[in-house]
């Protein structure tokens, strides 16, 4: 998964969830800036424009709302999307983030999917369906056109719950479909995988050959495993412990 070239600005005064967030978007390749108030964060707001705004807002002295209004008032900033983040489903408050502009409220600690899909589908015109994460994992691929009737070992190089791609000088054909076998931990999945398309080696790129390949077949608790897995490998070393 290449970095984006997307700048996600967070705006919350609570260091354990600012950094959580902070990290989470870099781990799902976007660039991060933080603010602990609101004046921290028109001051930054002096450069370039971000992609987007994920600002906290509680319904506690209207706490995040001003700061929205501020915004929207402002001609350089108004167009910025904005995201809030609340800490449980209050919905007079989500109806007034809205109102005020909000184009989604995510609970936080955000979950990861939720938040990649959301991002995904405000900063990008063609959206990501699945998290992406760049993780050697054994795969197997079994009599796939030019694989005849063998197997061939390979290592994935990024992986998601709809499919993944995999290093290789032996790729089949386009639209080839293979049954594959992926080993997560103690667990072996299998699909089938339809070859998507080839890459081919460029050192300026730092780009091995291989090829893409999505599952077209894949049982739904081994999917919901995968997103259980990707979900563990982003956020196990970051997870808020208190909050201010």
């Amino acid at each position: 998964m290449g970095q984006s070239t997307k700048t996600v600005l967070i705006v919350d005064k609570d260091p354990s969830m600012c950094y959580y967030h902070a990290l989470l978007l870099m781990r799902l390749q976007y660039l991060a800036m933080t603010a602990r108030t609101s004046e921290e964060a028109l001051t930054r707001l002096g450069g370039p424009a971000p992609s987007l705004i994920l600002t906290v807002v509680s319904s506690a002295a209207n706490n995040g709302m001003d700061f929205i209004k501020t915004l929207k008032d402002c001609e350089r900033t108004r167009a910025i999307p904005l995201i809030a983040l609340v800490d449980e489903r209050d919905e007079k408050l989500v109806s007034s983030c809205r109102e005020s502009g909000c184009l989604a409220c995510l609970i936080q600690p955000a979950d990861p999917h939720l938040l990649f899909q959301t991002v995904q589908s405000i900063t990008e015109t063609t959206p990501r369906a699945h998290i992406r994460i760049n993780l050697a994992l054994k795969a197997v691929l079994e009599g796939c056109g030019t694989f005849s009737k063998t197997e061939q070992v390979a290592y994935t190089s990024t992986i998601s719950e709809g499919g993944f791609s995999v290093r290789t000088h032996a790729t089949p054909p386009r639209h080839s479909l293979t049954p594959v076998r992926i080993s997560i931990k103690d667990r072996e999945i299998r699909a089938r995988a339809e070859v998507l398309y080839h890459t081919t080696s460029d050192p300026r790129m730092y780009q091995e050959p291989g090829m893409g390949l999505k599952f077209i077949d894949i049982a739904e608790e081994d999917r919901l495993f995968l997103r259980g897995f990707i979900k563990d490998q982003l956020v196990h070393d970051i997870s808020p412990r208190y909050r201010t």
